[in-house]
């Protein structure tokens, strides 16, 4: 588990140079509808990190202040941490279950923007590799236009960026 820990933060270390390194030859480099989908899986567990503008999962880019933002974060929120498999499913046969999750809003600069960073940790009885898994932030999230996805896996790291639905990948 410490290895997982320690791949995750080396693996959001690359992910932030290689979008750092973008910035500068993309004058628009925040977009509302994209969204960084990192994936990291090692022995049995697999965690997925989310990250980009609150605008594309919430539909507001800030603290939430009204009650109808206030629903909106609770709801996601209560999905995000109980219903994560339905985002993100693993092959039945792996037998994987949610153990962690968090989200959180950061604000920074400005009360007027605020992005997403969010993970859910899945452990498994058998050790991923070669595994099937479907990917339904778009459909569970419509307001997701392009999934830039990073994954670290038993067969080494890929960077995917798209702007299809991205159903399926293969760990």
């Amino acid at each position: 588990m410490k290895t997982l820990i320690f791949l995750s933060t080396f693996f959001s270390f690359l992910l932030f140079a290689h979008e750092k390194d973008h910035q500068h030859k993309n004058l628009n480099a925040h977009s509302h509808d994209n969204l960084k989908l990192n994936v990291t899986a090692e022995k049995k567990a697999v965690q997925f990190g989310i990250d980009g503008a609150a605008m594309g999962i919430l539909g507001f880019e800030h603290q939430p202040k009204s009650s109808k933002e206030k629903k909106k974060w609770d709801d996601f929120l209560k999905q995000w941490k109980t219903k994560g498999a339905e985002i993100f499913s693993i092959a039945a046969d792996f037998k994987c279950q949610q153990k962690d999750s968090d989200a959180k809003l950061i604000t920074e600069g400005s009360e007027n923007h605020a992005d997403l960073e969010a993970s859910i940790l899945f452990e498994c009885q058998k050790e991923i590799k070669n595994t099937k898994v479907e990917i339904r932030l778009i459909k569970n999230f419509n307001k997701i236009k392009k999934l830039i996805i990073e994954v670290l896996g038993p067969n080494g790291a890929t960077y995917i960026k798209s702007s299809e639905s991205i159903e399926t990948l293969t760990l």
